[in-house]
């Protein structure tokens, strides 16, 4: 409950304090949901989760977009083997947008006077965060199964700041009505299949198949993604990857809302990449092959910590076998 000693305009001034605050922190692209999308949301999630990431006390969410260019960087001109790394984890995206929502919790929590610990982040993590982009009025599901947002497509990664309050008050249906094509992979797409043609291992179901959505079992990243041994119709695809796939996000047509320029003369992604913390710009667009290759796995744990791929399930022996995959000529 907002605190009783505020105005009976609270919510709206609250609304108004993380709205500044998150344009004045460099996120420009976010909506509000509120409390009966939030019930929506605690309807499909484990409720173990809901209590431990603030779901159940939650009143209402901002849902943000952090963008990046999608676009392949130059190849380095030295003399070495190098393998790519897709451009949602050349730096570590994640973790900046974490802090920054973070941030905003904290600002409006002090100009509030509303607790700390009632405003909650969620960068991916095991909150549905597609569907409440999707139910905030952010996002659709593409074709690919990713987040399209209306102004980067799917060239972002999303994050959450759980409020204490209702930003959108009683008036609040989302959520409920009209998001189910928005849900449903390609339901907006219209007739477009950039990412359908894109994917290499036609991972993506052709509308004219009769089914939607991402067949994982053909998609690159997840492999990338997966221990075991890999089929051999994805290795033909493979390329020079160590970790991620960008073409799909490539293809899509909203993704140049976050490269191209617009009215402010520069674009949305160049914006976002000083938001990074120097230890968050890691580990770039291109990887020494070879030095993974050769590094024990207390090294490659080093080099990958506090990177988007420094995490517990991306093991040393994974980044190793990705590497010797992108290391052999097809």
């Amino acid at each position: 409950m907002v605190d009783t000693n505020q105005p009976p305009n609270a919510e709206a001034s609250l609304v108004g304090d993380v709205t500044a605050t998150l344009i004045g922190l460099g996120l420009e692209s976010f909506a509000f949901l509120g409390a009966r999308g939030i019930a929506a949301i605690k309807a499909m999630t484990e409720p173990a989760v809901a209590t431990v990431r603030g779901l159940d006390s939650a009143r209402g969410a901002v849902v943000v977009a952090l963008p990046y260019d999608p676009r392949p960087r130059p190849v380095p001109t030295e003399p070495r083997r190098f393998g790519s790394i897709g451009a949602f984890a050349s730096s570590h995206r994640y973790a900046t947008l974490a802090r920054l929502l973070t941030s905003a919790g904290r600002s409006t929590a002090l100009t509030s006077g509303l607790p700390r610990a009632s405003f909650r982040t969620a960068v991916n993590s095991r909150l549905p965060e597609k569907p409440l982009a999707v139910l905030a009025g952010l996002a659709f599901i593409g074709r690919s199964s990713l987040a399209i947002t209306r102004r980067f497509g799917p060239s972002c990664v999303l994050g959450v700041l759980l409020l204490p309050f209702d930003p959108t008050g009683d008036a609040d249906a989302s959520g409920l009505t009209g998001t189910e094509s928005a849900r449903e992979p390609g339901g907006r797409c219209g007739d477009c299949k950039a990412c359908v043609d894109a994917c290499p291992t036609g991972a993506i179901q052709d509308p004219g198949s009769g089914r939607s959505g991402l067949d994982r079992s053909r998609c690159i990243q997840n492999w990338a993604s997966e221990s075991g041994s890999v089929p051999a119709e994805i290795l033909d695809s493979w390329g020079n990857r160590v970790y991620g796939c960008d073409l799909c996000v490539r293809a899509c047509p909203y993704s140049n809302g976050a490269w191209m320029p617009d009215g402010r003369g520069t674009s949305a992604a160049i914006r976002a990449d000083p938001l990074a913390l120097p230890t968050e710009a890691r580990p770039g667009s291109w990887v020494d092959l070879d030095r993974i290759l050769d590094a024990g796995d207390k090294d490659l744990s080093r080099w990958a910590r506090g990177t988007a791929l420094g995490f517990s399930w991306f093991t040393p022996a994974l980044l190793r076998r990705n590497a010797g995959i992108a290391a052999t000529p097809r």
